[in-house]
């Protein structure tokens, strides 16, 4: 109702934590879950790995606190351009003490939330590893259907065919050969 009516969710309080943070540090209650969920819809543009006075993001907090669920909305929410630049949950971002998310759901003793972020952090590297791949056979069809769109509005379509206009011209030069 609150973000309806103009209110800003990227507002922190003295501590450095958005309302993102509070909603997570509810656990998996039902009412934290709604909040977060409504926090990660598009529309909102709230950061979600923004970092508190101490560094943690609120999937750090989520994951401090073993609260799987939360954990999964967080990772779950889309990647759009939000404020603060960031597009998703950064599982990478380090809290104050140099740790991620999965170092502390370790130390906690999270084992599930555990499997949880290291899959995602699988499941990351591998889109990673196959985005170069990927935007090479892009290019090279974007490639391949700007030739046959130039070849169909009647250009030269490579260099060897200017090449053999190049040569027919130098033989009428008025010589035999």
């Amino acid at each position: 109702m609150l973000l309806k009516n103009g209110a800003h969710p990227g507002k922190t309080n003295y501590l450095g934590q958005s309302a993102l943070h509070l909603a997570v540090s509810g656990g998996d209650t039902p009412a934290a879950l709604a909040v977060a969920r409504e926090f990660v819809k598009p529309e909102w543009k709230v950061d979600l790995s923004s970092a508190d006075r101490d560094g943690s993001t609120p999937l750090h907090v989520a994951a401090a606190g073993g609260h799987d669920k939360m954990v999964r909305v967080l990772l779950h929410a889309r990647k759009v351009l939000r404020t603060g630049g960031g597009r998703g949950v950064q599982l990478e971002a380090k809290d104050g003490r140099g740790r991620v998310a999965v170092d502390v759901a370790r130390e906690e003793g999270f084992s599930d939330v555990v499997a949880m972020l290291d899959a995602e952090a699988k499941a990351a590297a591998d889109r990673s590893e196959k985005a170069p791949a990927q935007e090479e056979r892009e290019l090279q069809r974007a490639f391949a259907e700007s030739r046959l769109d130039s070849i169909s509005e009647g250009a030269t379509p490579s260099r060897e065919g200017r090449g053999d206009e190049i040569m027919e011209q130098a033989d009428d030069d008025g010589d035999d050969d």
